[in-house]
C-alpha cells in the first residue's frame, strides 16, 4: 500500500489497542467498544496508569455523588453524579447506557486527540 494512503484498522475500540495501531502505522480507527460496554453500564476513567474500564454498577458508586470521571469534560460529567448514573443503569433504565456510552466516546476520542497532539509535537 502507497505510503501516503491512510490506513483504517476496523474494530479496534479500546486505549491500548488504538496506541498499539498508531504504532503499526494505522491512521483510523472504528469500533463500537465504547458504545457497547457502556450500554451495560462499564465506563472508562483515568487513572495513574492510564484509561482503565470500572463498571458503575459497584455498589461503591451508589453514593459517590462526584462526576463519572475527575479528568472528564464531557457534558455527563459536567451534569451527572455516579451515583445518578449507577442508579439508572442498576434499574434498567435506557438513559444509564445513553450517559455511559457519550462519556465512553468523549473519552476515546480525547485520547485520540492527544495522541495525534503528541505525534505532531515529536
Amino acid at each position: 500500500m502507497p505510503e501516503e494512503k491512510p490506513r483504517h484498522l476496523l474494530g479496534i475500540g479500546e486505549p491500548e489497542d488504538i496506541m498499539d495501531g498508531v504504532r503499526l502505522g494505522c491512521d483510523t480507527f472504528d469500533c463500537v467498544a465504547p458504545t457497547r460496554i457502556g450500554r451495560t453500564g462499564t465506563i472508562y476513567i483515568h487513572t495513574q496508569e492510564g484509561i482503565r474500564k470500572t463498571s458503575i454498577k459497584k455498589s461503591e458508586y451508589a453514593r459517590d455523588f462526584s462526576k463519572l470521571d475527575e479528568g472528564c469534560d464531557c457534558m455527563v460529567c459536567q451534569r451527572y453524579t455516579k451515583a445518578y448514573v449507577s442508579h439508572l443503569v442498576r434499574s434498567g433504565e435506557i438513559l444509564g447506557g445513553h450517559l455511559c456510552s457519550i462519556h465512553n466516546l468523549y473519552t476515546i476520542v480525547n485520547f485520540t486527540k492527544q495522541l495525534r497532539e503528541s505525534i505532531l509535537r515529536s
